[in-house]
């Protein structure tokens, strides 16, 4: 659905009409469309987005989230190459932490009526 309806531009989709492009861009002094602003190139302010303290409290979740994922898939190929463990056994274990985040996510999730 959002590739049928989605466009950069509204001028872009089919199903605005004249008078909402008039609406959303503004007529200018001989009756025109005003056209759209639209900027080359867009400059990102990267030194203040690494030093600021929000930026890195967004970040910093999402890292340390994925981090542990990151550890799981490699834990199974150093089971079986390192510690010659069968695939039915690294199967069982590789699968236990995420088997804990499922009782986790679901028990964190849980509130008792009245609370």
């Amino acid at each position: 659905m959002w590739y049928l309806a989605y466009r950069n531009l509204p001028e872009e989709h089919g199903l605005v009409n004249k008078t909402e492009l008039e609406h959303i861009r503004g007529i200018d002094a001989a009756g025109n469309v005003n056209a759209p602003k639209i900027e080359t190139k867009t400059s990102v302010p990267w030194a203040t987005l690494l030093r600021s303290p929000t930026c890195g409290r967004l970040c910093a979740p999402t890292y340390l989230r994925l981090l542990p994922l990151d550890l799981f898939e490699l834990l199974p190929s150093y089971l079986v190459e390192f510690r010659q463990f069968t695939l039915l056994k690294v199967g069982l274990l590789a699968s236990l932490p995420l088997w804990a985040g499922v009782v986790g996510d679901t028990v964190g999730a849980w509130q008792p009526i009245g609370f």
